[in-house]
């Protein structure tokens, strides 16, 4: 299982540690102009079996940037989406989720805080 760790401070002056098991992308080859900004690839999320161009997401990683809402959008249409803000996060979270990795970071949190 790999993750997305990112920490955020508060105004309070506290910090929110944000640990988000996700799944390992493949970039697959697809035909020319289906793939991602028209160009003749995409990725695969292989544990759901789904596409990033099916989901209209600007973006197809959750990463250190990603993952906090920054992404250059490549297009108006894309632009648009960006502006969603949370919604086009939680989608773009999902996207990225490993399906039964909560029971692994649940272990991995615990043997932190030990």
């Amino acid at each position: 299982v790999d993750f997305n760790c990112t920490c955020h401070p508060s105004v309070s002056g506290e910090y929110y540690l944000n640990l988000a098991p996700v799944a390992r992308m493949q970039r697959i080859k697809v035909p020319h102009g289906q793939g991602c900004l028209g160009l003749d690839f995409d990725f695969l999320n292989p544990d759901l079996g789904e596409k990033v161009t099916n989901l209209g997401l600007p973006v197809a990683f959750v990463d250190s940037s990603h993952g906090k809402g920054n992404m250059l959008a490549a297009s108006a249409k894309l632009w648009a989406s960006c502006l969603e803000g949370k919604p086009l996060l939680t989608r773009l979270y999902d996207f990225n989720r490993k399906l039964g990795s909560l029971p692994v970071a649940k272990q991995m949190v615990e043997k932190l805080f030990e």
